[in-house]
């Protein structure tokens, strides 16, 4: 059952009752029951409600929960498109389900896709190998990348390490393929509940050994050609990305630009903050330690600028 229900409830969360589904024996949608949640369309295929009711992370059910809409309000202070999230409940037979409702992101002559679906089934994470193969795809289908395809992949890569994602498989970016242009782009970021190191934290809690940032920021390191992120090198571990992201935003001026304001704006702090305010709860426990795991990694970015000489501009936090 939903704890605080009536704290839940002032939020006017859409009761999915009042929704008809296509098929009202079985939901069916993006994808049904897949690995650490479900997704099932809404009508006409407009939205779709998020669940978090597994039991493949059972340690940080909550924790995914918030990491979703958190992602929105990070995402929009950093000026990167994001699909947006809103509470939502599946009031049947008594039983409340807690989840999140996302709208679509994609227009009626706008075909949603993902990076796997138009990247000739590539294996590797690497954006150079990404943008390689999806080029060569598009053009063999007929279609145009867009102009800030590979601009908009870089905006993607430094939200996901800023932010500490888990889960940025090939599936898990989206594309749009625009049939009345005839375009191909990045779509809205989509699926963002395993950020902040989440999965490390389930396997450690899992295991009764402390969390702290240090310990999540070395199990990244550890794991990093096995984690499902974005990269520029697979050889490199996490933290070194992030140097490798820094070198290669000074060759662009938009790049270093864009890389400037994300560090500068990117507050954990003030995006729970509003969330709280609109009352959502956040553990203190983890809202500590979001915190902590903020001011960590900007500082590893701004470390990494600085070690830069050549970049004529600072970052004070």
């Amino acid at each position: 059952m939903l704890k605080n229900r009536e704290k839940y409830e002032k939020l006017k969360p859409i009761d999915l009752k009042n929704f008809k589904t296509i098929n009202k024996k079985k939901l069916t949608g993006i994808s049904t029951e897949t690995y650490g949640s479900k997704w099932f369309l809404l009508p006409k295929g407009k939205a779709i409600f998020k669940t978090f009711d597994d039991d493949y992370f059972p340690a940080i059910k909550q924790f995914r929960y918030i990491n979703e809409i958190l992602c929105c309000e990070l995402a929009k202070m950093i000026n990167v498109p994001c699909a947006t999230y809103e509470p939502a409940y599946d009031n049947k037979n008594g039983k409340v389900i807690k989840g999140l409702v996302s709208y679509k992101v994609n227009s009626t002559h706008q075909k949603l896709m993902t990076a796997y679906d138009v990247s000739n089934y590539i294996q590797s994470s690497t954006l150079g190998e990404i943008l390689d193969e999806i080029e060569e795809k598009t053009e063999d289908d007929g279609y145009v990348l867009d102009n800030d395809f590979e601009f908009d992949l870089f905006k993607l890569t430094v939200f996901d390490y800023l932010s500490m994602q888990q889960d940025r498989h090939l599936s898990n970016i989206h594309i749009i393929d625009d049939k009345k242009n005839n375009f191909r782009y990045l779509s809205p970021i989509i699926d963002n509940e395993m950020a902040f190191g989440v999965i490390s934290i389930d396997k450690l809690m899992s295991c009764n050994f402390k969390v702290t940032v240090h310990s999540i920021v070395d199990d990244m390191n550890l794991m990093a050609r096995s984690i499902n992120s974005l990269c520029i090198n697979n050889n490199h571990n996490y933290e070194d990305n992030i140097n490798d992201l820094v070198k290669l935003a000074k060759t662009h001026k938009r790049y270093y630009e864009f890389l400037v304001n994300a560090v500068k704006n990117f507050d954990v702090k003030k995006a729970i903050q509003i969330l709280q305010d609109k009352g959502i709860e956040i553990p203190n426990n983890y809202k500590n330690y979001l915190i902590s795991l903020n001011k960590y990694i900007r500082k590893d970015f701004v470390r990494c600028i600085k070690q830069n000489k050549n970049l004529n501009n600072e970052i004070e936090l």
